[in-house]
Formats: structure tokens, C-alpha cells, sequence
């Protein structure tokens, strides 16, 4: 029995094995993207499950549209409009969650041998996504802000991608946000080049400070955005949007027909109602407050990290990205971590190729302040063990 190639070739994803290790007793996780349980609408999301069945149980038990509910698509189209994200109903197609939606578009773009541009590092979850269509994924080089407009260009010419893809609000793994001006260059790029650029935006509702910032969609319409409710409501839920043009739009809908015919009406029409509760804003208010706390706790803590330790500094999302002293390795940190039943996502495999060996990402949502404190003093004295011994 011989397997595709793609299956022969792929690795297991990092964060999903080392997760493994989180579920032994007393270690304290800063590795996954988990939202924090305790913060779940679980009375609410149960409220609206009955009266889901009770108002439509037989059109939510059937088969559905592909483009998903009509209603979840006008409730998200009219919360998209009051972001200034420009989107009607018939923009929005919904998948099982937004990992679901990036396979998707690779089907729909990606030939064998095709580039696509990411960024420098990238969320490791578009890598798994897009290479078991075999592209040629080549990273651009990445500064505080995200990818840098100069070496964007020059790839643009260079390769004719099939399309640029970014995450420009709280990037996942680095916590950045991209700013106004840089956004504008990168659509103009891609513009002028007439490559599509795909803005994935799972965090954005989850900003603890600063500005709002624009959408790429509000500076080019033929930008592709795509959404999740797993960071909003919670993961379990599986769903995600695509919001695109009608050309990629109808694309990407005979991926969903050749493999999954259509999304769950059930959990579709329960977050439909979920959202049009008065209540889900103070929901999304709560997450925030939380959450920003936590992720304030969680800097604080940084300060007291071996000399030569840096690290972002985030304005929303989940993550941290943290640069170790010269001469530690992430991988080596691994194993002493965990002794200390510590977990993290060392940096590697969030590049496209080389890179990150210095680097972890850090999580703060999914722990309380106290356990943050805790988890932070174990893996300072973990690193404290790769420390060259000072003469």
C-alpha cells in the first residue's frame, strides 16, 4: 500500500504533539491557541441550541445550502459592514473553521509548482494547509511590521505568485500588527500586480490596546478575508467565513461540494442567534478584559528574563513572540521545559524554511494570572540551564 506523496512527506504539526504533553497533571501550557475554557458562552451558546431546534429544528437537521445559513450570513455581513469591512450576504462563504477555509483556497489557487508568498515567520497552520498541493512556498523577509515592501516587489516580478498571503492584525506566531502605511503598500503591490492577497484575521476582535486599523479589504476589494468564531465563541463550534470575490467565491464552493457537500446548519444557525444577542458584545468585552490582563501579566514577566531576552510587544491576539539570549536554542529549551512541566512552541517550524531556532512562541489565553506567573518562573529557570557559564 503506497500513500500520495503530500502523505508520505508531511511531519505532524509541532503544536498538535506537543499538546499531548499539556494534559499531564500540574503543567502549566503556554502552546497552543486555546481560548480559556472558563470563558465560554456554555449557558448561552445551550440557550440558543434549543431554541434552534424549537424555531428550526427540521431545516437545521437537513442538508443545507453550500454557502452556508442565509442567516448567519446576513448577521455576519451586517457586523463585518459596521467593522468598515466591506461585505454583503452573498460575499460570505462558511466553512469548518478557518484551517478549513486556507485548505480551501489552496485547492482552489495552488497547481503543482505554483508560488505563494508568506511571510517571514508564518502561521505554521498555512504551511500544512498549502503543501500538500505542492507549491513552491518562498517567505518574504519580515520586519517588525510584517513583509517588507521592497522585497515583496521584487518577488512579485520575480515569480507571478498565485497569491500573497498575510496576517497583518496580531499575527500568529510574532503577536505584531502591521501598520496603516504598510498595509496600503502591501495592497498596492499586490494590486498593481494583480495578485490576490489573503488577510487571515482570526484575532481581530481581540484587541486590549491601541487602534483600530483598516481591514485590507476596505483598501481593495478584490482582497480575500478570511474569519473564525473559535477564538469569539470557542474552537468546538467549527466555523470560519470567507469573505472574496464571486469568481473565487464559486471556486472555493466546489471545494466544499466535492468533500463536504455543506457546513453544519445546527451549529451555523446557533451562532447566527448567539450573535444577534445583545449580550454577545459583553461576551466579546469580557474575552478582552481577560485576556488583556493575562497578556499584561504575561510582559511583566518577560522583564525578568535572562539578559538578552526579547520579545514582542503585542496590542491583542494570543501570542508572544519571544527572541532567547544568544546561544540558546528553542529546541533545547524543550525538553528542560518540560521537566519543569512547562510547555511552549519553539520557533522553527512557523518558517517556510530556515529559521526561528532562537525563538518560541508563548500563549497567555489559556492560563490564569497566577498560573502565568508560575509557568514563567519555570521556563526562566529552564533557560537559565542553556546560559554559557560567565568567567
Amino acid at each position: 500500500m503506497k500513500l500520495a506523496k503530500w502523505a508520505q512527506n508531511a511531519k505532524p504539526s509541532f503544536v498538535r504533539e506537543i499538546l499531548k504533553f499539556t494534559q499531564m497533571p500540574d503543567v502549566i501550557s503556554f502552546a497552543g491557541g486555546m481560548p480559556a475554557p472558563e470563558l465560554f458562552p456554555v449557558e448561552e451558546m445551550t440557550e440558543v441550541m434549543m431554541q434552534a431546534m424549537k424555531e428550526s429544528g427540521r431545516y437545521v437537521m437537513q442538508y443545507a445550502p453550500t454557502e452556508g445559513d442565509p442567516m448567519l450570513r446576513q448577521v455576519l455581513a451586517q457586523r463585518l459592514v459596521a467593522d468598515h469591512n466591506p461585505a454583503t450576504a452573498d460575499d460570505i462563504l462558511l466553512v469548518n473553521g478557518s484551517q478549513h477555509a486556507l485548505d480551501l483556497i489552496a485547492k482552489a489557487f495552488i497547481d503543482p509548482g505554483d508560488v505563494v508568498l508568506v511571510e517571514t515567520p508564518t502561521y505554521l497552520g498555512a504551511l500544512q494547509a498549502f503543501r500538500p498541493y505542492y507549491p513552491n512556498i518562498i517567505a518574504v523577509p519580515t520586519d517588525a511590521e510584517g513583509m517588507v515592501p521592497e522585497h515583496l516587489e521584487a518577488l512579485l516580478a520575480q515569480h507571478q505568485p498565485k497569491f500573497v498571503y498575510v496576517m497583518p492584525t496580531f499575527h500568529n506566531p510574532r503577536g505584531t500588527t502591521m501598520g496603516l502605511e504598510r498595509r496600503k503598500q502591501i495592497v498596492a503591490l499586490c494590486k498593481a500586480a494583480d495578485v490576490p492577497v489573503i488577510e487571515d484575521d482570526p484575532y481581530g476582535e481581540l484587541r486590549y490596546r491601541g487602534e483600530r486599523l483598516p481591514h485590507l479589504r476596505e483598501l481593495w476589494d478584490q482582497a480575500i478575508y478570511l474569519g473564525t468564531f473559535s477564538k469569539i465563541m470557542c474552537p468546538g463550534i467549527r466555523l470560519g467565513w470567507i469573505v472574496a470575490p464571486p469568481s473565487i467565491l464559486n471556486a472555493v464552493k466546489l471545494g466544499i461540494q466535492a468533500t463536504a457537500l455543506n457546513i453544519s446548519p445546527l451549529t451555523q444557525r446557533i451562532a447566527a442567534l448567539l450573535m444577534k444577542r445583545p449580550t454577545f458584545d459583553q461576551h466579546l468585552d469580557k474575552l478582552r478584559k481577560f485576556y488583556g490582563e493575562r497578556m499584561h501579566v504575561m510582559l511583566d514577566c518577560l522583564k525578568t528574563f535572562p539578559e538578552g531576552t526579547t520579545w514582542s510587544e503585542a496590542d491583542g491576539g494570543l501570542f508572544i513572540w519571544v527572541t532567547l539570549p544568544a546561544g540558546v536554542l528553542a529546541m533545547d529549551l524543550v525538553p528542560r521545559a518540560l521537566e519543569r512541566k512547562v510547555a511552549f512552541v519553539p520557533g522553527e517550524p512557523f518558517y517556510a524554511a530556515e529559521g526561528g531556532e532562537s525563538c518560541m512562541r508563548l500563549n497567555f489565553s489559556n492560563s490564569t494570572p497566577d498560573q502565568i506567573r508560575e509557568g514563567m518562573g519555570r521556563l526562566r529557570e529552564a533557560i537559565a540551564t542553556l546560559m554559557p557559564v560567565k568567567k
